[in-house]
């Protein structure tokens, strides 16, 4: 019998879904995300976690679907509001008639429990399940889903087997001008900055600098110290960095490790949040150098980042990334008649 439920599970029956979900949608699911067991985990066991919000579809005891959603506060237009970020919708296609009544479930389940809106990420172009599943949503509900923002990928690939060869071309292009500058000395960073491992020390002046520069965009996430420290420190798969200048902390950055599905897993690191002193893009450069450094001593094949407000193309291009070639967009669902909807390219969120 089939059920919609609260999911019970412990992360490894909703990887093996989303793989299995992956493979069979094949080609059309490009730099999609792969999430697996230990990245459920974290979002289980997240202090701020509301298990109502993580909606499960089961035949018997099997899992066949899901929807999930994590509450944050948000600023949006300079007004905080309670709402949460929407991820991992994913419906075996043998089972894809359940969709709109896990979506239903979620939905209720906002409202009985005082959230404003949810937001999410719709990546992928037009003949692929998400953007798909949205669009015939959104004609159905407009009042339950609506694109606010195109969105989509920053990518830097270590590994350019797994781009397609005018991605590789493109890439290689990129990798040839940083190394050209890199000589040059144009592309090296001031002397002064030393970039090293986030501690728990270093987390007020990592609010302060993410407050400033998130305080006027029409849409961001609102941080307190130990939702940051939370982020920052307290998972195996996530890493941070400060950058210092005379000992003081001018920047940092936030990045995890979680596969994409491009035809096949890619091992990938998405750099969530990169903040520093207003108009510092050298320090936020660097910053990305050092990512990158590490992602390939740890293995990784690509690291992404969110096209968005936080990730501005003076700062990302010059330090090897490229726009993926598949769009993307920001979807709000759900929300109340106090929240203003109205489209916005100013958004400094992260990729859940």
């Amino acid at each position: 019998m089939v059920e919609i439920r609260t999911y019970d599970g412990d992360g490894n029956d909703f990887a093996e879904l989303c793989l299995r979900i992956r493979k069979q949608e094949g080609e059309e699911e490009k730099w999609s995300p792969l999430w697996d067991a230990a990245y459920m985990r974290a979002q289980i066991e997240a202090p701020a976690t509301d298990r109502e919000l993580m909606v499960g579809a089961y035949d018997g005891e099997r899992l066949i679907g899901s929807f999930f959603a994590v509450p944050y506060t948000f600023n949006v237009r300079g007004n905080p509001m309670r709402g949460t970020f929407s991820t991992c919708l994913m419906i075996d296609p043998a089972f894809r008639g359940l969709t709109p009544y896990v979506i239903e479930k979620l939905r209720r389940r906002h409202r009985d429990n005082g959230y404003a809106f949810s937001l999410g990420f719709v990546m992928g172009g037009p003949q692929s399940g998400p953007y798909q599943c949205w669009t015939s949503y959104a004609k159905a509900y407009p009042k339950n889903c609506r694109f606010i923002s195109d969105a989509g990928y920053w990518i830097r690939a270590f590994d350019p087997s797994v781009l397609d060869e005018a991605g590789r071309a493109e890439q290689a292009r990129a990798d040839e001008q940083l190394a050209g500058r890199l000589h040059s000395g144009d592309g090296n960073p001031p002397s002064d900055i030393e970039v090293s491992a986030c501690g728990q020390d270093d987390v007020d002046r990592c609010l302060e600098l993410i407050r400033a520069q998130t305080t006027k965009a029409d849409w961001s996430i609102g941080w307190d110290r130990a939702g940051l420290e939370t982020y920052l420190l307290a998972f195996d798969n996530t890493r941070a960095l400060v950058a210092r200048r005379g000992g003081a902390i001018t920047g940092f950055v936030g990045f995890h490790h979680l596969s994409v599905w491009n035809e096949r897993p890619i091992r990938s690191v998405v750099v969530d949040m990169l903040a520093a002193d207003a108009r510092d893009d050298e320090t936020r450069r660097q910053l990305l150098h050092a990512v990158g450094d590490q992602a390939k001593g740890d293995g990784a094949q690509i690291a992404m980042a969110l096209r968005s407000s936080m990730f501005r193309a003076r700062t990302v291009i010059p330090a090897g990334f490229l726009p993926a070639p598949d769009p993307g967009r920001l979807v709000i669902l759900f929300a109340d008649e106090t929240v203003d909807a109205a489209a916005s390219d100013d958004f400094k969120l992260m990729l859940r």
